[in-house]
């Protein structure tokens, strides 16, 4: 469901806020009606001899939305300090859609192997949950625009992320001044199936994702961020 890769340059950074063993939960809402949850988890592992972070990601909708839009995606990703992608598998299941995916990224050869292809790379890449990681490390007060690379189902594209204005946002956790992101295509063409948008909420003091939404041919998809943890 998200689906934001990118390749950063020319940005400010601010310090790394992740922290390990990590999980955020978020209730998915459609058409004002509760519909399913997705979970976020992120670990230290290793991989290949070296330690890497490891985010895992579930999302499930609930019988309602089934009926409408069934999503079962199951997500693992291996990802360097600074979230750009070693490796991934993905179990896919979003409507009719169904897929199985295995990514590894060779620095040497500089290459990404998806599935039996294998894809000239110039850049490092970001997958689109590592992707959402990887903003909060970012000083969004400094910026406003900024260009990266996608890749999504074995397809690269030229993106940019616009940060936009800072909106109030309310939840069960609380009330938060948040930073207001949105991706968009430099060629005009949809970025998302069914020419779905995204925008994403970051929390300007927490560097929480705080809402996600998505728009599909069904309708609006809300992420809405219901529980955090960390040890």
């Amino acid at each position: 469901m998200l689906k934001i890769l990118f390749f950063l340059t020319n940005i400010s950074f601010c310090f790394n806020s992740i922290i390990e063993n990590e999980k955020l939960i978020y209730d998915i809402n459609f058409r004002s009606f509760n519909a399913g949850e997705a979970i976020f988890e992120i670990e230290i592992d290793t991989l290949n001899n070296n330690k890497l972070y490891k985010i895992t990601s579930t999302t499930k909708t609930n019988k309602f939305l089934d009926r409408f839009y069934k999503i079962r995606d199951e997500i693992e990703l291996w990802v360097n300090d600074d979230f750009s992608l070693s490796k991934a598998k993905k179990k896919i299941h979003q409507g009719k859609y169904k897929r199985n995916q295995l990514i590894e990224i060779d620095k040497n050869e500089s290459i990404i192997k998806y599935n039996e292809k294998k894809i000239n790379i110039e850049s490092k890449v970001y997958d689109p949950i590592s992707a959402i990681f990887f903003y909060r490390t970012l000083n969004l007060e400094k910026i406003t625009e900024y260009n990266f690379i996608s890749f999504e189902n074995g397809k690269i594209k030229d993106i940019s992320i616009k940060v936009s204005q800072i909106e109030l946002i309310k939840n069960s956790l609380g009330s938060f001044e948040c930073y207001v992101l949105r991706p968009f295509s430099k060629n005009g063409k949809p970025i998302f199936k069914n020419n779905g948008q995204m925008t994403i909420w970051i929390s300007k003091k927490e560097k929480l994702p705080i809402k996600i939404e998505q728009n599909t041919s069904f309708g609006k998809l809300i992420m809405n961020l219901k529980k955090y943890s960390h040890n």
